[in-house]
């Protein structure tokens, strides 16, 4: 994926366990992201989408993939994600 958000460390995609799930950044809406996985069928599709309001630098997924957090040079986000209803929510901002 090329627009894929990559660990500052490590320079690796963030994704979830076993790579189920992986956050992109949208280039020409700064602050969006999606998340991208696999449905209940199997098929890759759209998962989620939120708005960190300035550029995602990194972010991290939970163990379950349920929780995604994200962040830039000066911010913080904490997300539950949603897939039924296509977005994220930013439970504690």
């Amino acid at each position: 994926m090329d627009n894929a958000v990559c660990d500052p460390l490590t320079d690796e995609p963030v994704h979830s366990h076993a790579m189920l799930q992986i956050l992109a950044g949208d280039e020409e809406q700064d602050g969006d992201f999606k998340i991208f996985g696999y449905d209940r069928y199997g098929n890759w599709c759209q998962k989620a989408k939120g708005n960190h309001g300035v550029t995602v630098s990194s972010g991290s997924f939970s163990p379950s993939g349920r929780m995604l957090s994200t962040c830039s040079d000066d911010s913080a986000s904490t997300w539950q994600i949603n897939p039924q209803s296509d977005r994220s929510e930013n439970k504690y901002p």
